[in-house]
């Protein structure tokens, strides 16, 4: 299969899962959107099924239901449950990012999410500015489009190559409302999802719903009791997974953005910063939070989530791997 081509440019962000021997990988994409199942010991196709979800960088997630394994996958306006052995939808939920950058988890029965993406119409601290605005602050010579140079003065900058979507070096009024209508649709929360349900189970299905501390790009972790996430700044939100009451929300860690998503072993959460991989131990399950340790920075971007395997935990930074265990 060729690269698939994404919104904005960004490429994929996911990663194949592997269930009773099938490989299931989500390839959400402009052209050909489409979920699809692999043997994983022939390579022949075992099902595949299309889908209307363009944009989203989510990792499926396998749940067991009393039905059966499902493969759930969170995408545009929707996360769907396929039964694993036929493709076949069981469910949806409508109301998601409008691109899903985060993995659903699995604990206890539940299946649960939490994702954020710019846009959505309730959220008070973020507005998309107005392409006049940008005129205002930008175009220089007057003709109503933007050029790169021309972005270097308005919020577009750093990410002028996203926005120009037919790659002509200029940002018009009708890409940018494109963008603008895009981002609009984008629906942010928390919830906690039971097994069983069929059909439409946005209102029968969930047992809660929050809408507060939301990640965008680290997917958020159920550890003793806890559903935990990680927002910019280093602000923590932990919910009872059971009852959705928030326990707290505070910024416990290293400041900064996070990529990565919390690991959690022998009692500790593990969260890493992006800019400098700044790595912060949480005690597991506490409320309100409280921290084990904060190691000095790493001092390179940190993007991917730690591996913990063998009683050693794996953290790979831009340039190195380092692998951290108790010397004996």
């Amino acid at each position: 299969m060729p690269p698939a081509a994404t919104v904005v440019g960004f490429g994929t962000g996911n990663s194949p899962v592997i269930a009773d021997g099938t490989v299931v990988l989500l390839r959400e994409e402009t052209k050909e959107p489409k979920i699809v199942a692999i043997d994983l010991v022939t390579g022949k196709r075992k099902w595949e099924q299309k889908r209307e979800s363009k944009s989203a960088f989510s990792t499926p997630a396998v749940w067991e239901t009393p039905s059966g394994k499902q493969i759930v996958a969170a995408g545009f306006q929707k996360m769907i449950g396929y039964d694993l052995g036929t493709g076949d939808e069981r469910w949806h939920v409508d109301g998601m990012p409008s691109s899903c950058c985060t993995t659903p988890v699995t604990a206890d029965g539940k299946l649960f999410f939490a994702g954020y993406s710019p846009g959505d119409p309730s959220e008070k601290d973020f507005k998309m500015p107005a392409f006049d605005e940008l005129l205002k602050q930008g175009d220089a010579n007057h003709d109503g489009i933007l050029t790169q140079s021309e972005s270097e003065n308005t919020p577009v900058k750093g990410f002028f190559s996203m926005q120009d979507l037919d790659k002509d070096g200029k940002l018009t009024r009708d890409e940018w409302e494109k963008l603008i209508k895009f981002m609009s649709s984008s629906r942010n929360s928390a919830f906690a999802l039971r097994p069983g349900g069929a059909g439409d189970v946005t209102n029968s299905g969930v047992l809660w719903k929050k809408t507060k501390g939301l990640p965008y790009v680290s997917s958020a972790i159920v550890y003793r009791g806890q559903y935990m996430m990680v927002k910019e700044g280093g602000i923590v939100t932990a919910y009872d997974a059971n009852t959705g009451d928030e326990l707290y929300q505070k910024r416990a860690i290293a400041s900064g953005n996070y990529y990565a998503s919390p690991v959690a072993a022998n009692g500790k959460v593990y969260f890493v910063s992006l800019e400098d991989g700044t790595l912060t131990v949480l005690e597991g399950g506490t409320s309100p939070p409280k921290v084990v340790a904060q190691n000095p920075p790493l001092g390179e971007r940190t993007a991917a989530t730690p591996a913990i395997a063998d009683n050693t935990l794996y953290l790979r930074t831009a340039g190195h791997l380092y692998a951290f265990a108790t010397k004996n």
